[in-house]
């Protein structure tokens, strides 16, 4: 009932449960409320509420979208697909270690967002959380998000603890999406800052044969180098380190292993850019690697990529378009001497098979093996001029030298490493 400007008014609030509360205040569109006298306390909801549906209280029910969620709110519970989740890591600080653990969750509005546990906390939630299954959580804390480890559609990371709640939703029949991506094209790539991540879709072309580096810890790695090309024409390679070689990257192998085999759709997601030979990818602790997506894009690509002719040529992404030109017109430029980029077919018709391979330095400098050649020493040791230290430990690494020929003229190549790999069908470690 509408009261006079300023004048006390009583309001009487009811519910089902016949408790009665009376708030005795002021109203008026300029006057400060006075303190207000509560004759009835009002129960918690969660003591009122009644359990509708799936026996969840209503208030666990008004959930909140992830897009919404700000740590002024005290209250929020959310509903999501898991779509990645993390392994329970060990961390060291000055003053303590424990365990970590990370999952990501979307919502039915397309939005994700990291959420993250640690120690005693870590473990239970790891062996609580299912991949690809839908649960309700709240009870967590908001902080800024690390953009350097994420990418997710929101400004926050959800930080759990013991007091948290996370139920199993009983219906996992709810319109979540499985995946979330965002992509972006290779094209794209070199428009994208060093060291971020994006989301790639492409077709895998080739994949080279494992090999094992030794990092600065002196612990080894696994790599491979996947080719990558889409509808942008373009190709990049992207390095798969440690159980992305290992697992993905030897399905990857297999499928590739025939020119006349359907290529694999390959989806990445968080692939970091880094600036090596140009602009190329490699994955993180955070990167996904999705073979054969069942996803719309995943089949549009597919169906662009077989309507192709099987001898178009594929430019990198690091270098951009490249003039085509035969070995003629490669011999007789006037730019001899420096640094060319150019595309020819030909075919090779000889090898040198005295000398195609060198001990290579296996440390690592700037998140990149060094692989530069190793010199023996009077004391039969190996040392690295680029390192500036003894290496006990080393890789063969191609340098194979190669006659090509195309309808013009011949002249002598030299392919290293991963190219030579790709050309040998075999590693020099399998050699």
């Amino acid at each position: 009932m509408a009261a006079p400007n300023g004048s006390p008014s009583i309001i009487t609030i009811s519910d089902d449960t016949s408790r009665t509360t009376s708030i005795t205040g002021s109203i008026g569109p300029n006057v400060v409320p006075p303190q207000l006298a509560v004759h009835m306390p009002i129960a918690r909801t969660d003591t009122l509420a009644p359990t509708t549906h799936e026996g969840c209280p209503v208030d666990c029910m008004q959930l909140t979208p992830i897009k919404s969620l700000n740590p002024y709110q005290s209250l929020w519970t959310i509903e999501g697909r898991v779509i990645k989740k993390g392994y329970l890591n060990n961390y060291t600080t000055e003053k303590r270690t424990g365990q970590v653990f990370s999952f990501d969750v979307i919502d039915k509005s397309n939005s994700d967002i990291v959420v993250t546990s640690f120690d005693q906390a870590a473990t239970s939630y790891y062996n609580q959380i299912q991949l690809g299954k839908i649960y309700t959580i709240r009870g967590g804390t908001l902080r800024p998000a690390k953009k350097d480890y994420n990418n997710s559609t929101t400004p926050w990371d959800i930080i759990l603890d013991l007091d948290s709640s996370i139920k199993l939703r009983t219906n996992q029949s709810v319109d979540i999406p499985q995946y979330l991506f965002r992509f972006k094209t290779i094209e794209e790539i070199n428009s994208s800052p060093a060291k971020s991540t994006i989301d790639l879709l492409a077709i895998a072309l080739s994949i080279t044969a494992p090999s094992t580096i030794r990092k600065s810890d002196r612990t080894f790695n696994h790599k491979r180098t996947v080719l990558l090309s889409d509808n942008s024409t373009l190709c990049s390679e992207a390095t798969l380190w440690g159980a992305f070689s290992d697992n993905k990257g030897k399905l990857l192998s297999e499928l590739c292993v025939t020119k006349t085999s359907v290529r694999p759709v390959v989806a990445i997601k968080r692939a970091k850019i880094t600036p090596f030979k140009g602009i190329t990818l490699a994955t993180g602790p955070n990167t996904q690697i999705f073979i054969d997506p069942n996803i719309t894009e995943a089949h549009a690509l597919r169906a662009w990529f077989t309507s192709l002719d099987s001898t178009i040529a594929y430019p990198s992404v690091s270098i951009g378009k490249i003039e085509e030109t035969d070995i003629a017109g490669i011999k007789s430029s006037s730019q001899l001497g420096k640094t060319l980029t150019f595309s020819t077919a030909a075919t090779i018709i000889h090898m040198n098979m005295s000398s195609f391979s060198y001990p290579g330095c296996t440390s690592i400098v700037n998140n990149q093996q060094c692989k530069k050649k190793l010199d023996l020493t009077a004391n039969s040791s190996w040392y690295c001029q680029k390192c500036k230290h003894d290496v006990s430990h080393y890789d063969y690494k191609y340098a194979s030298h190669f006659i090509i020929e195309d309808d013009t003229t011949t002249t002598w190549v030299t392919a290293f490493d991963e190219v030579a790999t790709s050309i040998m069908g075999i590693s020099t470690q399998e050699l």
